[in-house]
């Protein structure tokens, strides 16, 4: 494993990086998502199909760093994401990010494999598809994920902010949802679990405005469930603030 050091400045990549050791990757702090120059440490990827991290490490943790894509959003291909977390054999990998930036990309940051991974005051911005898509493709009952206190700001016309199709037990909690510069998105939070070996979740004071569809959209819901103090801003959706269907035990 090792610790990975990017001092204030600008890193201009083509992407296409695999981290496959146990890492910290940590700057000198990331900027307003919003902004486009002026990071205190910004890793730029100029390509608009490529994985900027595909991280296949055990362990792993992003900190005070901003990753960015730099090509036009109309560019972007269903391949390009900041960060993909992908291992061949580990249901229990384990990639955390704390006070980060993202700017651009297709699927932003693609969970494919996780358990106990924590997403904090994190900002994700300019998606053109989803901002965070949450799955365990080993194993869909490991979980626990943690996403608190992050701003999910994605393109106008994407599919969703978040998406959580597997990994039971997760926690989605005071996040704020709506799309960057006016339009809107399709749903803000939809749970599609396809693995009802799954138990529990929570998704509990969440902000969600500037919908088409659904705010939360819970098309595939697990058997015991928190779903309180969200402020659903349904508006501009043509369907209900919430639509659940739970999984029976």
């Amino acid at each position: 494993g090792a610790e990975i050091t990017a001092p204030a400045g600008l890193y201009l990549t083509a992407g296409g990086h695999t981290i496959s050791k146990p890492f910290r990757m940590v700057g000198a702090g990331q900027t307003d998502g919003n902004a486009t120059s002026g990071a205190i440490t910004q890793i730029q990827c100029s390509s608009a199909s490529a994985k900027l991290f595909t991280v296949t490490a055990d362990k792993g943790l992003f900190e005070h760093i901003g990753l960015w894509n730099t090509t036009a959003a109309v560019d972007l291909t269903s391949n390009s994401s900041a960060v993909l977390v992908n291992s061949a054999t580990n249901p229990l990998q384990q990639v955390d990010y704390f006070d980060c930036a993202f700017y651009g990309f297709y699927d932003t940051v693609d969970v494919a494999v996780g358990a106990t991974w924590k997403m904090l005051n994190c900002a994700v911005y300019a998606s053109k598809n989803r901002c965070l898509r949450m799955r365990n493709v080993l194993n869909g009952d490991d979980g626990g994920a943690r996403v608190f206190g992050c701003d999910f700001l994605p393109l106008s016309g994407a599919d969703c902010a978040v998406l959580w199709e597997g990994g039971g037990g997760a926690m989605i909690v005071g996040n704020t949802i709506l799309t960057l510069n006016g339009g809107t998105m399709t749903d803000g939070i939809r749970m599609d679990f396809t693995d009802v070996s799954s138990q529990q979740g929570k998704i509990i004071s969440n902000d969600i405005d500037f919908v088409s569809g659904i705010p939360l959209n819970i098309v595939h819901g697990l058997p015991y469930m928190d779903v309180s103090n969200n402020f659903l801003n349904a508006s501009r959706a043509t369907g209900p603030a919430m639509s659940a269907n739970f999984v029976s035990q």
